[in-house]
């Protein structure tokens, strides 16, 4: 196999120059560790293999090539410990590198497919189609669903792990209804997707202006791929969980009440538009294996004990005994919210809050300073919220990992943002 795409199964060759004749040969754990210094990414996967039979000195070296140059070897590092190291490799693992202890689809490289090259590595490239009627793709393809159709004539689609559907802004426009298309084309060929555990549906804009995530795209329902995918481990959706931006009460396009997947350890809703409704039927979906939950809130106005109503089952109910990452991003009253997540029986078990995005203010983050339920925190992300430099460094003395890579906020009288500054961050979602 060529070095930047290594597989598990592959033989591992020697170097191109014989070594030294007075060489010495190592072999256990201090061969491992010797192969772990080559310049070979074979040689350093099959060493990282090896390693895991060293109990904790191997996963001591599994974990110090969390840090290796190459991505591919940091991503099988990850895998490693958390899929094949036993207890103590996923426990090693959630302390030194907590967000590496999720499977999300950053296991996985972005590669859009290429009909003249097929699917070639399935186990660890996550393939991307586009659905589009842009000319760059209308000339190779016959129709808006063409990319995609040209996937399911791969002869290793069944192999695939992972799936990226991405709805471009152009088709968005000129479609009627193109998340509804999509969802039906990728659910009807559910049979082809035999080892399929990821997916990511919605629209193609990467980063927008603002760093929130608004879309035009509407997003008429989930609930198909949960269905159709029994399997299904990750499924990742960015789009507008609304027909209009000011609409809320007597809306909804989801409807998961009743609905149960037993696999799904992965859930990421990001919005910038949830009607209330929607928010309460992504709460009604019984995830009893999920262990990492992130919902963008979005700028219509949900009021905390609304906010805290629909995702009962999660926070207080036990409806998912394993999560541990909890994301409630962008939401208009963070500091509310976070009450809420700290009253919560799931508060002591958790590894990572996600409160990126949010209002949070010297109120709130001193609700999280005063927690004695935290014991067991290993991430907080207070990125991009309403803090001054002297709060987060209030925060960055919890015995956590903090994410604050924000510019800070001046504070007023009493501590709090004062929105009144000039050059003042508005309402999350409201630029």
């Amino acid at each position: 196999m060529p070095e930047t795409n290594p597989q598990e199964s592959d033989a591992v060759l020697g170097g191109q120059n014989p070594p030294p004749i007075n060489a010495a040969i190592l072999g256990g754990l201090a061969g491992a560790k010797q192969r772990l210094e080559s310049e070979s990414i074979v040689a350093k996967i099959q060493a990282l293999k090896d390693t895991i039979q060293y109990g904790t000195d191997g996963i001591n070296l599994a974990l110090e090539a969390l840090a290796d140059p190459n991505d591919d070897v940091k991503r099988f590092a990850r895998r490693l410990l958390r899929d094949r190291a036993g207890e103590a490799g996923k426990a090693a693992l959630l302390d030194r590198e907590p967000l590496s202890y999720f499977t999300t689809l950053a296991d996985w490289r972005w590669e859009i497919y290429n009909p003249e090259i097929g699917i070639v590595d399935p186990e660890n490239n996550a393939y991307v189609v586009q659905m589009t009627d842009s000319w760059e793709y209308s000339d190779r393809y016959d129709s808006f669903l063409g990319h995609f159709e040209s996937l399911l004539k791969d002869p290793k689609i069944g192999e695939l792990k992972a799936l990226i559907v991405k709805i471009e802004q152009e088709f968005i426009f000129t479609e009627e209804d193109p998340f509804a298309k999509a969802l039906a084309a990728i659910c009807d060929a559910g049979n082809l997707f035999a080892n399929l555990r990821g997916l990511y549906i919605g629209d193609s804009k990467e980063e927008w202006p603002t760093g929130y995530r608004r879309s035009k795209l509407s997003v008429s329902d989930i609930r198909p791929f949960l269905e159709s995918f029994p399997t299904l481990e990750i499924l990742q959706v960015f789009g507008r969980f609304t027909d209009d931006e000011y609409q809320d009460e007597g809306y909804t396009s989801l409807n998961c009440a009743g609905l149960r997947h037993e696999n799904l350890k992965t859930l990421i809703i990001e919005t910038a538009h949830l009607a209330g409704e929607n928010l309460n039927q992504i709460g009604r979906i019984e995830l009893p294996s999920l262990e990492y939950f992130e919902l963008w809130l979005g700028k219509i106005d949900i009021f905390r004990y609304r906010i805290a109503k629909a995702l009962k089952p999660i926070l207080f109910d036990n409806a998912s005994p394993n999560l541990k990452y909890l994301g409630l991003c962008s939401d208009n009253d963070t500091d509310s919210l976070i009450i809420e997540v700290l009253t919560s029986p799931i508060i002591d078990r958790l590894a990572v809050l996600d409160f990126k995005m949010g209002t949070m203010t010297l109120k709130g983050a001193e609700y999280l300073l005063n927690s004695p339920d935290l014991r067991n925190l290993k991430y907080l992300n207070v990125f991009g919220n309403y803090l001054s430099e002297s709060t987060i460094a209030k925060l960055q003395e919890l015995p956590c990992q903090i994410n604050s890579d924000s510019p800070p906020y001046p504070a007023h009288e009493g501590g709090n943002w004062d929105r009144r500054c000039e050059g003042h961050r508005r309402w999350a979602l409201h630029e």
